[in-house]
């Protein structure tokens, strides 16, 4: 397993790259005649971009990952080296290539978009992150 996202799992020949990206925001305010004074407000987008392929490989992976987009519902994201984080899927993109009439695209590019989500700790939270 390299990433799991919810209960579906990738593993690592699937996928290409995960570009991440993390913006914090602030406010400006720019006296008159004075350089720009920037204040910290309260929030960060933390985005990940997983792009991956599956070559001569079931059909129905995609489909899978569809069904958990289609519930608009955060779900757990989870890498290889342990971190794990409440996420929505906000994009997920599938380019079909290559087809044969006896089991359907032999190449499928796949993205999935997702944004880091604030979670509410309680007991039950914390031990389903341990799990």
């Amino acid at each position: 397993m390299i990433i799991s996202l919810d209960f579906f799992i990738f593993n690592a020949q699937n996928i290409k790259k995960m570009k991440e990206q993390i913006k914090p925001y602030f406010s400006e305010f720019k006296p008159i005649s004075s350089d720009s004074i920037y204040y910290n407000v309260y929030g960060v987008k933390e985005t990940k971009v997983i792009s991956g392929i599956y070559i001569a490989d079931s059909n129905s992976k995609p489909e899978i990952i569809k069904q958990i987009v289609k519930k608009k519902k955060p779900v757990r994201l989870t890498l290889a080296t342990g971190v794990s984080t409440k996420v929505l899927i906000t994009n997920f993109t599938t380019d079909k290539k290559y087809f044969i009439p006896w089991s359907g695209a032999v190449k499928i590019d796949f993205q999935i978009e997702v944004v880091e989500v604030e979670e509410e700790f309680n007991i039950i939270g914390a031990l389903y992150g341990l799990l």
